[in-house]
């Protein structure tokens, strides 16, 4: 079979192009999204200031991508503002809630409350946390597969502290 220069020069150069599309597409090179979360974070029904509420992308989606968190204000009250470069996944999530006075248990807040500063003085004993334990283990949270669409959105997480009730997510 006779194939002239310029389509053998064409075969290669097509042959090389649909390689380079093939190779990129499993290699996972896909659009990621963003989207901005806020919401209320309470516990027994009452806002919790000063807790961090944890979005973890559920593995095996088609990106793999970080946690992003945010931290409730004094009215326990949350914002990720979602950008072209940050902001939640769009996708699938475990929420975990995380009682960020505790998290570094070394720290210039001595009052029982944690929230009046005291001066010279350190708190060097760990303070129990103020969040049941299953909101933050992300394999037993019950604010699992939580769908974040593109857009912005607002979640509730209404925790609760005793026994046998069922937590909910808004």
């Amino acid at each position: 079979m006779f194939v002239t220069t310029d389509i053998r020069s064409s075969l290669i150069f097509a042959f090389s192009l649909a390689s380079i599309v093939a190779i990129a597409t499993a290699s996972g090179c896909q659009r990621v999204e963003f989207a901005s979360v806020n919401g209320l974070v309470t516990l027994d029904g009452k806002p919790i200031p000063d807790v961090e509420v944890q979005f973890l992308p559920v593995p095996n989606q088609r990106v793999n991508h970080p946690p992003t968190s945010a931290y409730t204000d004094a009215d326990g009250e949350y914002t990720i503002v979602g950008t072209k470069e940050y902001g939640v996944l769009v996708g699938i999530h475990n929420v975990c809630i995380n009682d960020a006075t505790v998290m570094m248990p070394k720290s210039s807040l001595g009052a029982d409350d944690g929230m009046q500063p005291s001066g010279d003085r350190t708190r060097n004993t760990p303070r129990k946390s103020r969040i049941p334990r299953a909101y933050s283990d992300s394999s037993q949270t019950p604010f699992n597969e939580i769908e974040i669409p593109v857009g912005s959105h607002r979640r509730d997480f209404a925790m609760l502290s005793s026994k046998g009730d069922s937590p909910r997510s808004k």
